[in-house]
């Protein structure tokens, strides 16, 4: 995998993009995002699925989206939920 180096903006201009694309199923959004060398891995791997290249990951998530009706997506930050010790 290729890594380049990006400055803080750019790496949130690029998460925002994809988030802004997975939540609506815009598969040629995430197409353009994704380089050649992409691999998507299924989590837990206990799953057993093996890595997919970008082809088999973009229509992975069309199965994921097509079983999940291409309902938008509500993306939630839940670090702020999470019980401290301190909250005690």
């Amino acid at each position: 995998m290729t890594v380049a180096k990006a400055s803080s903006s750019q790496v949130n201009a690029t998460v925002t993009q994809f988030y802004e694309a997975i939540t609506v199923w815009d598969f040629d959004a995430l197409e353009k995002l994704f380089s050649e060398d992409y691999e998507h891995k299924t989590l837990p791997a206990s799953a057993n699925d093996p890595p997919k290249n970008k082809q088999q990951g973009i229509e992975y998530a069309k199965a994921v989206g097509g079983s999940l009706g291409f309902t938008k997506l509500n993306v939630r930050d839940q670090r702020s939920t999470i019980a401290r010790a301190s909250d005690f």
